[in-house]
């Protein structure tokens, strides 16, 4: 919005207000009293806030005022600058284009994740600003969507990714760690993904195969091998059996994995040649329980919603030389769900689209494409990484199809072969490492680990107890308060030492979002919540110790079988 009349104006009680293009931002009566009214109407406990307009800050100072539970606040401002406002858990964004606007949210959507989102208008900012108002309303739906889908996958997830966490160090203990495959080699490295538009570039990519690092982002090997096209590395990060089920009859004695511990655990048994494991980069926890037990540099990858956005960090970390992603469509490009020999291909329906969700988006060559969340949280990753990793300048989407992913730079698949490919590939390679396993070590290490678990259990038993026997109905005693804040502390500690943080994500999630306080709640409703909550998060613990124990013993019992044998 280019035409803009800011008109300042005093108030009936002396207190400025303002009028944008005829509007009044404020009361022009009590600026004040309407603004801790707007408030307390509008305060969410437990939630962020998303303030649409700023205007002279008394939304700002009176929502802040309702504030009780470390809510956060996002205040959105299309014209005004130099707000002023630099607190801890305010994020001021001044900006009238939506794009910069949906960045800024994104870059903070992790405050979405353990929080309810409510979004405010404040008065007329819809009128002024109408479109932009309902660009916005559009962005922040999508990102509530896809965070909704996050923390879906992760309540889904949580137990198998502990399972094959566990049960991949029986693989690992024999593989690489990534870091051997550091910037080992400058060769062009094209990465496959399974979208439709993977098809037409097939046959471009079977020319120069022998002249590229060829990486299939998970079950895309398939469709590759239909075409007698073997990649040198598949990464893959999926845990669950559907996954495994791509995998399972495959013998690849040319293709190396490269896995999360996440993964299912039998996919590693498909693939005959040398193995890499990493972890996710923000799981330092876990990268040092790891390095405990392989005794060498675990390292930490940064990834996204899709194995391929894995793909392409580590694309990036294994090679200095040029990377083209093909078959990256983030959409359902000619209404295609997949590339035509992927084993799940079909033709997307209009039944599809309405059951789905989904809508349209900015295309490749500037059209609209078909899309929906899942593909957009993808496409958003794409975008994070190529702003948060060290690239070089040779980084393009040869996809010529899909959405359009904004930061890379777009040229036909046959501009990069010409420009980039030459008649040889880069003969480096990494050093391997040589890991002398001992697997009585390593069954000792987890004996060890049982034995914490075991005290981490008796404490959250004991926390259980002391909630039950407090004779308060308002509040806890001073007693049971100390001896629980006492328990909690040694909890953590121990925690810390074993593999139970894999498991525990989904329970703590639950516990931040669904024991948030009501608007004026009663001393007696308070402790009602707070007694729940604690209940909640210490039943979660026993059963995440059960499961864990289980799946301990059942490694164990392997490594044990195994070591027998090599004897």
């Amino acid at each position: 919005m280019t035409d803009v009349q800011i008109e300042y104006v005093k108030g009936k009680t002396g207190i400025e207000t303002m009028k944008v293009n005829g509007y009044f931002l404020h009361s022009k009566y009590d600026p004040i009293r309407e603004a801790n009214e707007f408030a307390k109407k509008n305060y969410r406990p437990g939630h962020v806030h998303i303030l649409f307009g700023y205007g002279k800050g008394y939304f700002v100072e009176a929502l802040l005022n309702e504030f009780k539970s470390n809510e956060n606040l996002i205040v959105i401002e299309p014209i005004l600058t130099n707000s002023g406002l630099d607190k801890e858990g305010i994020v001021f964004i001044q900006s009238n284009s939506i794009d910069e606007i949906a960045e800024e949210v994104n870059k903070n959507s992790q405050m979405f994740v353990l929080n309810n989102v409510h979004i405010i208008c404040s008065p007329n900012y819809d009128k002024i600003f109408q479109n932009l108002y309902k660009e916005l309303l559009i962005k922040l739906k999508e990102r509530v969507s896809i965070n909704r889908i996050n923390i879906n996958s992760i309540n889904k997830m949580a137990h198998e990714w502990q399972r094959n966490y566990l049960y991949n160090i029986k693989n690992a203990i024999h593989d690489h760690s990534i870091h051997v495959l550091h910037k080992y080699t400058n060769s062009p490295v094209v990465i496959a993904s399974g979208g439709p538009s993977l098809t037409k570039q097939i046959p471009l990519l079977k020319k120069i195969r022998d002249k590229v690092l060829l990486i299939a982002s998970g079950s895309t090997v398939n469709t590759l091998l239909k075409e007698n096209i073997e990649p040198d590395y598949v990464v893959s990060i999926d845990s669950q059996e559907v996954n495994y089920n791509h995998f399972k009859d495959l013998k690849l004695k040319h293709a190396k994995l490269i896995y999360s511990m996440f993964n299912h655990y039998k996919i590693r048994e498909s693939f005959y040649n040398d193995a890499f494991y990493f972890v996710q980069k923000n799981e330092k926890a876990l990268a040092s329980h790891l390095n405990n037990i392989v005794h060498t540099k675990v390292e930490g990858i940064y990834g996204g919603e899709s194995v391929a956005n894995y793909a392409f960090t580590i694309a990036n970390y294994i090679s200095s030389g040029p990377i083209a992603l093909i078959g990256q469509d983030l959409a359902y490009t000619d209404n295609k769900s997949h590339a035509e020999n992927n084993k799940h291909f079909k033709m997307i329906t209009e039944e599809d689209i309405i059951k789905r969700g989904m809508f349209y988006t900015e295309g490749y060559y500037g059209d609209k494409v078909l899309t929906d969340s899942a593909f957009l949280a993808m496409k958003e990753s794409f975008e994070r990484l190529i702003k948060t990793i060290p690239v070089n300048e040779n980084i393009f989407n040869c996809t010529e199809g899909g959405a359009k992913i904004h930061h890379f730079k777009q040229i036909p698949f046959k501009q990069f072969i010409e420009t980039f490919v030459t008649d040889h590939i880069s003969t480096e390679s990494y050093k391997k490492e040589i890991i002398e396993v001992n697997n009585n070590e390593i069954i000792q290490l987890f004996n060890n680990e049982l034995e914490i678990l075991k005290k981490i259990k008796r404490l959250v038993v004991e926390n259980l107890s002391l909630i039950s026997s407090n004779k308060y109905n308002t509040h806890f005693s001073e007693n049971i308060l100390k001896k629980m804040d006492r328990n909690d502390k040694e909890i953590e500690e121990k925690r810390n030492k074993t593999s139970l943080q894999v498991i525990m994500g989904p329970l703590n999630i639950a516990i931040l979002k669904n024991y948030t306080p009501k608007n004026n709640e009663t001393p007696q409703e308070a402790y009602s919540r707070v007694v729940e909550q604690n209940r909640a998060l210490y039943n979660g613990y026993l059963e995440a110790i059960e499961i864990t124990q289980q799946y301990i013993e059942n490694l164990c019992e392997h490594l044990k079988i195994e070591g027998e044998r090599n004897r």
